[in-house]
């Protein structure tokens, strides 16, 4: 994986469901599903977890900057 992608996509790439991307990280089901859904904006050490439970880097996932809500 070398190009920026979405965090669904990411998880998928690693075969992991949300609930199993939200048991190896501690971060919950709803949370993992926000941010997919551009409903929240994760903080550093949560797009951290993640990304080292699906074996990449923080900056190879497009991370939302800001919420749909917010955008519109």
């Amino acid at each position: 994986m070398g190009d920026v992608i979405p965090l669904r996509e990411a998880r998928r790439h690693a075969d992991h469901s949300r609930e199993s991307l939200a048991a190896a990280t501690g971060i919950g089901v709803r949370t993992i599903y926000a941010i997919e859904h551009e409903q929240t904006v994760p903080r550093r050490s949560t797009r951290n977890l993640l990304a080292l439970a699906l074996h990449v880097k923080p900056g190879q996932i497009d991370w939302p900057t800001e919420t749909m809500e917010r955008a519109a």
